[in-house]
């Protein structure tokens, strides 16, 4: 190693992060003295000092350009993930779909040694109501019912609210526009579940006036339902990212809340007329999600009347 390369490695690897450089230490004479630069190397600039000549001259490099190189890293952080090395791999994939297996088989087996502590639940025998078959669709429209009911008392007064209080707003409104789609068509195949099984039960020609209504109602609530999952909650969630780029565009969306919207929307009519459509296309998909989850609770005291505890 020569004498210059020894002197600019002690400078730059052993005595900090921070010094004081010039084109003096690369022996380059000129007639004015350049300017002395004064430096702050991060690891980035520690790897390419390492890899590159000592005759390449550091202090004619930007400092901007200086960071912008990085070494490879054996730990990347979590956080900065690139979104390729974020995609999930067809294994990962696969081992996901197998643990939400797992968690569906457990659940089910669970229902089924229910049978164990109440066996003549099941009617198989004896019944003038259709015996196994008829105990069958009460269990599996009590089931979906729950499963509605339950999903919509959730998200529409509990998971929601929280999300909004505390996430960023563009983030909370990307994690809704995944959830939602899901959540309704949740809560649309219990619904068809639950019209199906009570259908079988009661049918029309010789259900009661009350059973009828009742009939209605979750009539009703899978009709609001599937309206959300494909009328208002595609419009809703292609004019949130409308608004997201518009709100981007004006430097907001970060904050929690909605303060900085309203104020910036005061100087921008576009942002206003945004927030209108917005408004109305969500107020739309908000009341049929509270008609559904109002239809399933008048069910409910339906059934609470035919529980014998």
């Amino acid at each position: 190693m020569c004498v210059r390369e020894k002197i600019i490695s002690y400078i730059f690897f052993e005595r900090g992060t921070s010094i004081i450089f010039s084109r003096r230490f690369l022996g380059r004479r000129r007639r004015s003295r350049p300017a002395v630069h004064h430096l702050n190397f991060s690891p980035s600039l520690r790897f390419r000092l390492q890899s590159s000549s000592c005759r390449l001259p550091f202090h004619s490099v930007p400092r901007a350009q200086l960071h912008e190189s990085s070494p490879p890293s054996s730990s990347t952080s979590p956080l900065s993930t690139t979104p390729s090395a974020a995609a999930a791999s067809p294994e990962a994939s696969s081992k996901a779909a197998m643990g939400w297996a797992a968690r569906f088989l457990t659940a089910v087996s669970f229902l089924a040694a229910g049978v164990l502590f109440a066996p003549d639940a099941l009617r198989l025998s004896g019944s003038s109501d259709g015996g196994g078959t008829a105990a069958a669709a009460r269990l599996v429209h009590l089931l979906a019912f729950a499963t509605a009911w339950g999903a919509g008392l959730w998200v529409t007064f509990i998971g929601g609210i929280v999300m909004f209080k505390y996430l960023p707003r563009h983030q909370f409104g990307s994690l809704q526009g995944k959830m939602f789609p899901a959540y309704f068509m949740l809560i649309s195949a219990c619904s068809v579940i639950s019209v199906a099984a009570f259908a079988y039960l009661h049918p029309w020609k010789t259900a009661s006036t009350i059973e009828r209504y009742q009939l209605g109602f979750l009539l009703s609530a899978l009709g609001c339902n599937l309206s959300n999952l494909l009328v208002f909650t595609p419009m809703t969630v292609e004019m949130m990212m409308k608004r997201h780029k518009m709100e981007k565009d004006l430097g907001i969306g970060s904050e929690v809340g909605y303060s900085k919207n309203v104020e910036t929307a005061k100087r921008s009519p576009a942002l206003a007329a945004m927030n209108r459509k917005f408004g109305m296309i969500h107020g739309l998909s908000s009341l049929a999600n509270i008609l559904s989850f109002g239809s399933l609770a008048m069910h409910s005291w339906y059934l609470s009347s035919k529980l014998d505890l």
